[in-house]
């Protein structure tokens, strides 16, 4: 995960994602952590991971329990993330469930 500075024009190596690598993952932010989880790659991810700016660390967190974990809708609102809509792991099933998390 990398920091870009718009001021210097760079961007600096941040840890890597502690998760396996995935595409149609899903993320947000909450304060100074950053929540990453769920996609796919060859299988259907349902895992979370959180961010932590202040020692550069993943740690991972409670798996997300919904229906879909493909192309899942994430967002943050105050102190609460919300996770949810997705496709099953066959790619064929669209689902309408929404997740609160911490």
């Amino acid at each position: 995960m990398g920091n870009y500075d718009p001021t210097t024009d760079t961007w600096t190596q941040k840890a890597d994602y502690g998760g396996v690598a995935r595409h149609v993952a899903c993320g947000f932010a909450i304060g100074t952590k950053g929540y990453v989880g769920t996609g796919a790659c060859g299988s259907i991810y349902n895992d979370f991971w959180q961010w932590d700016q202040s020692n550069n660390t993943w740690t991972q967190i409670a798996n997300y329990p919904g229906a879909g974990g493909a192309y899942n809708t994430a967002f943050a609102i105050g102190c609460k993330g919300f996770v949810g809509l997705g496709l099953d792991a066959n790619s064929s099933i669209d689902h309408q469930d929404m997740w609160e998390i911490l």
